[in-house]
């Protein structure tokens, strides 16, 4: 469907002008989920939004929820920095899509059924991926009872201490656990991709958007579970993943994970099927648009030559021809002068 611009007001206050990369991007993810359709390796669409700190990223994403949703998509949203005190990012998706997706609307008897069929996979997944701590929590959330995972944690702990004539069979225990497992993770994702479906608007053939953001703010290890977690388990027929990240602040958490010398660029690119990045604004837009987000009082400064406050500060950085993200430090030394001036 093609969008008129400007048609509500989601996006007021857009002083660089987002709306019309909003626009785009729905068409293309509308088109590249479609794609995806036949490709049964990679089945859902991962975008990731790809800007500095402080390009309006987050302001980007709430109000692209908002036209997706206002256009009759269904969506999710996760701001993953607030959610990085969990022990594992299973957790909070799982958490959002309950608060999101089935709480708020009314879903069908089968979503609701494949939902809890899949969530009662999880549990054997806490055991792999989280700490015990992070079990309960699930437990709590799900209402599932967690004692169905003392014998695969004891067969575990057994394989441990087993003597060297038991060795052979604890080693099977082992085997048998990890294709129990296994069956889980795959019964997990099929019965993911029935809600998926089942959420997914069958008139318009569109898919379910789940907009991440903040990625690049939570701790590294962490930021790398909740990417390992989509690939592995939420990579299915019908989803199309949004990520905001800063890219370069990402590939440094992945580096203190796994060594300086390692290829984070390369490892980063296998989780996304593509990177977008906003076209530069202005700078005058620019510098409104931080005036706008911060606490900058302007009325305790004067330009001279009868220029207009934000002109004569556009101006001299037009002179020093400084990077967007020198030019938010200034503005944030700035706002720290207007705060502590008294005037």
């Amino acid at each position: 469907m093609e969008r008129a611009l400007g048609t509500s007001d989601i996006w007021e206050g857009d002083l660089l002008d987002r709306e019309k990369d909003a626009a785009f991007l729905q068409k293309l993810l509308l088109a590249k989920s479609k794609e995806k359709e036949t490709n049964p390796n990679s089945p859902a669409y991962v975008l990731n939004i790809d800007q500095s700190w402080g390009a309006g990223k987050t302001f980007f994403l709430k109000r692209f929820q908002q036209q997706l949703s206002e256009d009759g998509l269904t969506t999710c949203y996760i701001n993953a920095w607030e959610d990085d005190f969990s022990e594992d990012p299973m957790i909070p998706i799982i958490s959002a899509f309950d608060q999101q997706l089935l709480a708020s609307r009314s879903p069908t008897d089968q979503a609701l059924t494949c939902w809890k069929e899949a969530k009662s996979h999880l549990l054997t997944f806490a055991t792999v991926f989280a700490k015990q701590a992070a079990v309960g929590t699930l437990k709590k959330l799900i209402g599932v009872n967690v004692s169905e995972l003392t014998e695969e944690l004891e067969i575990e702990n057994e394989a441990v201490a087993a003597s060297d004539e038991a060795t052979a069979a604890a080693a099977e225990k082992i085997l048998n656990s990890f294709r129990t497992k296994k069956k889980h993770f795959n019964d997990f994702k099929t019965a993911f991709s029935a809600v998926i479906q089942s959420l997914s608007n069958e008139e318009k053939s569109s898919p379910v958007f789940i907009l991440i953001d903040e990625l690049d703010r939570c701790k590294p290890t962490y930021a790398i579970a909740l990417l390992e977690r989509i690939k592995h388990l939420f990579s299915v027929k019908g989803a199309v993943f949004v990520l905001t990240t800063d890219k370069q602040q990402l590939a440094h958490s992945v580096c203190a994970v796994y060594g300086e010398k390692f290829d984070s660029a390369r490892y980063l690119n296998r989780f996304f099927d593509s990177a977008y990045h906003f076209p530069e604004p202005s700078i005058k837009a620019f510098v409104e648009f931080l005036v706008s987000t911060k606490s900058i009082q302007l009325d305790k400064l004067s330009a001279p030559f009868e220029h207009d406050q934000i002109d004569f500060i556009v101006k001299c950085i037009g002179a020093y021809n400084i990077s967007l993200r020198d030019i938010e430090q200034c503005m944030n030394t700035l706002e720290t002068i207007t705060s502590l001036w008294d005037y």
